[in-house]
């Protein structure tokens, strides 16, 4: 058990989204209407709607290891969706990227995407307009 020093408390990864985006997700009902107008949700491996309950859960780990964020149109369409005007694509939009575990993830995944050593060399093909 940790015992925290008197008056200091424990912050939550909840806490946290609502007070980096002003959202509190505890006011999703779940009613997937956010994730049903999401034109990427096929490819994410949580839907909008999953996202803001594992928030709500404190489950920071799968939250940020998710592919949701990279998936993400920021189309605003769940928000505009949302029947208790959540503006969901916030913490999609705000928090995923400002986190140091995100760029470490991203840094990782563009190792080899971002070698553009292979780019002058076609823009000065002889063809190309």
């Amino acid at each position: 058990m940790v015992v925290l020093p008197e008056g200091e408390k424990v912050q939550s990864f909840r806490n946290l989204i609502i007070e980096r985006c002003g959202e509190d997700v505890g006011k999703c009902i779940q009613c997937g209407k956010c994730s049903s107008g999401c034109p990427l949700a096929v490819e994410m491996e949580y839907i909008p709607n999953q996202i803001m309950e594992l928030i709500r859960l404190n489950q920071e780990e799968k939250v940020l290891t998710s592919n949701t964020f990279w998936f993400c149109a920021s189309c605003q369409t769940c928000s505009i969706r949302c029947p208790h005007d959540i503006d969901i694509a916030k913490p999609l939009i705000k928090v995923y990227p400002s986190s140091t575990r995100s760029f470490s993830i991203l840094s990782k995944a563009m190792d080899g995407y971002m070698n553009w050593e292979w780019l002058p060399g076609s823009i000065s093909q002889p063809g190309n307009p």
